[in-house]
C-alpha cells in the first residue's frame, strides 16, 4: 500500500515537472517569437532610418553641387576633404585630383599673402568666421581669378573642419576697374577744363571743378555743400535766379543765361552759363552747370558803349556849336 502511494506521488511529481517544462517551453517559444518580432521591427526601423539618412544626404549633396559658389571642405592644414561640382569647374580640376591639391601651393595666386592663410584657418577653428578677397589660380593653365572667400567652422565626419565658400568676382572686378578708369578720365577732364563745371541738387553744389571754383574766388572744398545764396547779393536775386532757371529746365531740360555773381572779395563776376538736367523728368536728380568768366568781355563792351556814347555826345555838341 505504501509503495502504491509512493508510486502515485512520484507520478504526480513527474506530471508537475512535465507541465512546468511544457509551460517554460511555451513561454520560451513565445519570448523567442517576440524577440524575433522585435528584431525584425528594429531591422525595419534601421532600414527606414538608413533610407531617410541616404535621401537626406542625397538632397544635401544636390544642393551642395547646385550652388553657384564654389564650396569645399578642408582641414586646418589646407588638405581638401570634399568639394562641390562648381569648385571643380571653377578650378578646372577633377574630383580624383582633390587629395593631391594644396590650397596655398596649387589654387592660390603667387601674388596673394599666402602666409596669412594659416592665421585665417586658426581663427576659423577658434570660432571666428573670416571674409576676404583673394586671387585664385587654376592649377592646369595658370589662369587667375578674383574671388571672395567666406570661411566657417563646421564638424565634418567627426572632426573639426573649415567650410569655404568661394565666389568668382572677376567680371565684377573688371567692371569696377573700367568704371574706375572712366572716372579717372572724367576727373582729369573735369579738373583740367578751361570752363567751370559743377553739379547741383536743389540750391547746393554737389561737386565743382577747380576752374569753376577759381572763377568765383574759392577752392572746390569751400563751395561743395554750400548754398547758392553765398554767391548772390540778396535773397530776391537768389529767388529770381532759381525761378527762371527752374522754369526753363522744367520746360526745355536746359537753360542759358549770363549772370552776375559776387566772388570771395565782393567783386562782381559775370558768367555765361549753360545748364542741363541729369534727368528731364526730375530736377531732384541734379543739374549739370558749365560757365565761363566773361567779366572782362562785359567790361570791354561797357567801355566800348561808353566810348560810343561819348563820341555821339561830342558829335551832338559839335553840331550844336557849328550850326549848319
Amino acid at each position: 500500500m505504501t509503495l502504491i502511494w509512493l508510486g502515485a506521488g512520484f507520478t504526480s511529481i513527474q506530471m508537475v515537472i512535465i507541465l512546468v517544462l511544457v509551460a517554460n517551453t511555451t513561454r520560451r517559444r513565445q519570448a523567442e517569437k517576440e524577440l524575433r518580432r522585435a528584431h525584425q521591427l528594429l531591422e525595419e526601423r534601421v532600414r527606414n532610418r538608413t533610407s531617410e539618412v541616404k535621401e537626406s544626404e542625397e538632397a544635401l549633396r544636390t544642393v551642395f553641387d547646385a550652388s553657384h559658389d564654389a564650396i569645399f571642405v578642408h582641414d586646418v592644414s589646407g588638405h581638401i576633404l570634399d568639394a562641390n561640382e562648381r569648385m571643380l569647374k571653377m578650378y578646372g580640376i577633377s574630383r580624383d585630383e582633390l587629395d593631391d591639391l594644396s590650397i596655398a601651393r596649387d589654387i592660390s595666386s603667387r601674388n596673394n599673402p599666402v602666409y596669412r592663410l594659416s592665421s585665417f584657418w586658426r581663427a576659423v577653428i577658434n570660432g571666428e568666421s573670416q571674409y576676404f578677397e583673394w586671387k585664385a589660380r587654376r592649377p592646369h593653365d595658370g589662369v587667375e581669378l578674383d574671388v571672395e572667400v567666406y570661411l566657417n567652422r563646421i564638424s565634418y565626419r567627426g572632426q573639426k573642419a573649415i567650410l569655404a565658400n568661394v565666389r568668382d568676382i572677376t567680371v565684377r572686378k573688371e567692371s569696377e576697374n573700367r568704371i574706375r578708369q572712366s572716372l579717372s578720365k572724367f576727373e582729369a577732364i573735369l579738373e583740367n577744363s578751361l570752363v567751370g563745371i559743377a553739379m547741383s541738387r536743389g540750391r547746393k553744389f554737389v561737386t565743382i571743378n577747380r576752374r569753376g571754383a577759381e572763377i568765383l574766388g574759392y577752392s572746390p572744398g569751400e563751395l561743395i555743400g554750400k548754398d547758392l545764396s553765398m554767391l548772390l547779393d540778396s535773397y530776391e536775386q537768389v529767388e529770381d535766379f532759381v525761378k527762371i532757371s527752374r522754369d526753363a529746365l522744367s520746360e526745355n531740360g536746359e537753360f542759358n543765361t549770363e549772370q552776375a555773381f559776387r566772388d570771395r572779395h565782393g567783386n562782381e563776376v559775370w558768367c555765361r552759363m549753360y545748364a542741363k538736367t541729369v534727368d528731364p523728368e526730375s530736377l531732384l536728380k541734379g543739374v549739370i552747370w558749365a560757365w565761363d568768366d566773361v567779366t572782362d568781355h562785359r567790361r570791354a563792351q561797357e567801355e566800348l558803349m561808353r566810348a560810343r556814347e561819348d563820341a555821339e555826345a561830342a558829335n551832338r555838341a559839335k553840331a550844336n556849336f557849328w550850326p549848319p
